[in-house]
C-alpha cells in the first residue's frame, strides 16, 4: 500500500491556491508541511477585517501580535514570508511588539504600508530600518 507521503510533491505547487487544501495538506503528512508552508505564508497581510464588525473586534489581539506569537513558537515560518501589506495603526508605533515582529521577516521581497500620515522621525529605529530596508531595492 502506497502512502500519501510517496505522492509526487508537485501536487502543492498545483494546489498553491487552494489555501484551505494547502492547510489540510500540511497536517496531514509531515513531509508536506514545508512544501505548503512556502505557499501559505509567501503572503502575509495585517489588515483589519472589516467584514467582522468594530464592537466585536475589540479586546481582541491584532493580526500582528496573533502573527508573533506564531513566530514566537515556530521561527521557521519568517523564512516563507516574501510578500508583506500592513496597514500600520497608531497604536502600532507605540507597541514594543511591533518592531520586534516585522524584525524577524528578513525575507521580504514585496512590501505595502498603509496607513494614515505620521512623521517618519517620530518612528522606533527598528521600525525605520525595516521600512527602509523593505522599501529599497535588492
Amino acid at each position: 500500500m502506497t502512502s500519501f507521503s510517496n505522492s509526487p510533491f508537485e501536487i502543492i505547487d498545483a494546489l498553491q491556491d487552494d489555501l484551505v487544501t494547502l492547510k489540510s495538506c500540511s497536517q496531514t503528512c509531515l513531509s508536506l508541511l514545508p512544501l505548503c508552508r512556502k505557499y501559505i505564508f509567501q503572503s502575509i497581510s495585517f489588515t483589519p477585517d472589516y467584514s467582522v464588525p468594530l464592537i466585536e473586534r475589540r479586546g481582541f489581539p491584532r493580526k500582528i501580535i496573533l502573527f508573533g506569537n506564531l513566530l514566537d513558537n515556530n521561527p521557521g515560518i519568517s523564512d516563507y514570508v516574501q510578500n508583506l501589506v500592513y496597514r500600520i495603526d497608531k497604536s502600532d508605533l507605540e507597541d514594543a511588539e511591533v518592531p520586534r515582529i516585522l524584525e524577524k521577516l528578513r525575507r521580504i521581497q514585496s512590501f505595502k504600508l498603509i496607513g494614515e500620515a505620521w512623521d517618519w522621525n517620530t518612528l522606533c529605529p527598528t521600525l525605520q530600518n525595516f521600512f527602509w530596508a523593505s522599501s529599497s531595492p535588492p
